[in-house]
């Protein structure tokens, strides 16, 4: 079996932070000597050993290791270590004699620069490393039902989360046939997984079937004094579950679950970011909109724009605006196509995109692959048909697909951007495509915005999985 080193993983983490604002520092210094003239760079080298503060801070936030934090919430938590640490740092300098020397205007840029370059660095590190052998805590997973299954599918697919599955047992008396589940070697003798339960730092996760037999509570006491963490899977929690949280109710464990959609308060700071986000946004890409209009219609005939009738909150249908990227009568022309290329077809069923599409000119290639298509609809946002960040918006003929999905997919409004976006685009199957918009309907916060907003930028850049 591999071996796991957790605390090399949290030296990198700890590496990259460092770096990250070390980096943030020397940014903003540059910038206020460029712009404003000469800096005491000995006043500022003082500050050096300060730097240790980030990590002791960042560590009493347990964002060392970090293991099971989704992306929302590290963000939240090195925002609030970020500020933390040059508030304090901001509190210290300017009370202390030298105060006049320093420049507030290189420790508000340093700060900015920190929030954005700390999560940059972590995901530059999680890319590089988080695949290799010696990446994140050793788990054995206790059963081989559905859920422990999706359990070790998830952790082996997202290497991120910390969790790397070494072992699975049984929890029948009936030895597993099987040699391997999901590509993980079985241990059918205890004293084996005792040997991986007293490794430093091991998990244990127990899938619910494990727990439905009269010894649980005998199980559950072994587990507790051979791991130092134990993962109880209930089976009536899946991977689109709500956002829920453990509580002890005088003793006993409960799951406090929450719709934070059902919040009018966090609803309403969405639609701040929205509106805000968008008035600033417009403001830039309004010259970019007049070039590009002027392009589509310099190319081929027809209008610059062209709008679709789209599905939004509570059902209520609305047309979506986009900049024409298609050939006049496109519709007939995809019939055509697809009528002499059966092959095709299929490609069209399984996505409703096709990756060579004969409909789409030249300038609308451009602009699909790189999103510049979608800038009209910061009128929609403004509107209020859609949101900056949300679901894929889909037609009609789209509802069935849903299926059961339909009813999450309503309860919001669809985005521009969404967790589809940043997650392969039309690499992603359309069933992936549905589970993943009703992953971020049911587990929604203003930071989860935030988080696909930044992820966006490179994505869209990178042209990753774009057609």
């Amino acid at each position: 079996m591999r071996k796991c080193l957790p605390y090399l993983m949290s030296f990198m983490l700890m590496a990259a932070d460092i770096a990250a604002v070390i980096a943030a520092i020397l940014i903003a210094l540059s910038m206020r000597n460029f712009f404003d003239g000469y800096i005491v760079a000995n006043l500022y080298w003082r500050l050096t050993p300060s730097l240790i503060l980030f990590p002791v801070v960042f560590a009493s936030l347990r964002l060392y290791p970090g293991v099971l934090l989704s992306p929302p919430e590290e963000l939240k938590k090195l925002s609030l270590g970020v500020s933390l640490v040059y508030l304090t740092l901001g509190a210290v300098t300017f009370f202390s004699r030298d105060a006049a020397l320093y420049s507030r205007g290189a420790f508000i840029l340093a700060w900015l620069a920190s929030l954005m370059l700390a999560p940059l660095a972590r995901t530059l590190v999680r890319d590089m490393f988080a695949r290799k052998p010696w990446w994140g805590y050793p788990v054995v997973v206790f059963g081989t039902d559905d859920t422990a299954r999706v359990l070790l599918r998830t952790l082996q697919l997202r290497p991120r989360l910390g969790l790397r599955p070494v072992a699975v047992y049984s929890c029948h008396d009936k030895a597993l046939a099987e040699d391997f589940v999901e590509g993980v070697p079985v241990v059918n003798d205890p004293e084996d997984i005792a040997g991986l339960g007293r490794t430093a730092n091991s998990f244990a996760a127990v899938s619910g079937a494990c727990l439905m037999t009269e010894e649980r509570h005998a199980m559950l006491d072994t587990l507790a004094r051979t791991f130092k963490h134990v993962i109880i899977l209930p089976q009536a929690m899946g991977r689109t579950s709500l956002w829920a949280t453990a509580l002890d109710v005088g003793g006993l464990l409960g799951l406090l679950v929450r719709h934070n959609l059902l919040d009018g308060r966090r609803l309403a700071m969405k639609r701040f970011m929205d509106l805000a986000l968008t008035i600033l946004g417009g403001l830039v890409a309004l010259p970019l909109c007049l070039v590009i209009a002027l392009i589509i219609r310099l190319e081929s005939r027809g209008p610059a724009l062209f709008k679709q009738r789209r599905i939004g909150l509570n059902g209520k249908p609305f047309h979506v605006w986009k900049f024409r990227t298609m050939v006049p009568h496109a519709e007939q022309l995809l019939a055509e196509h697809l009528a002499r290329n059966p092959a095709l077809q299929q490609e069209w069923d399984s996505c409703q995109k096709l990756r060579r599409d004969p409909r789409v000119t030249r300038i609308g290639r451009f602009l699909r692959s790189t999103s510049l298509d979608e800038l009209p609809q910061l009128v929609n946002v403004l509107r209020g048909d859609l949101s900056l960040v949300g679901p894929r918006p889909i037609v009609e003929a789209e509802i069935d697909r849903y299926s059961d999905c339909y009813h999450h997919y309503t309860r919001v409004k669809p985005g521009i951007t969404g967790l589809w976006q940043i997650s392969g685009r039309n690499l992603v199957s359309y069933d992936k495509r549905i589970d993943l918009d009703t992953y971020y309907i049911n587990n929604w916060s203003i930071w989860f915005d935030i988080y696909i907003l930044a992820r966006t930028i490179p994505v869209v850049i990178t042209r990753q999985g774009a057609c």
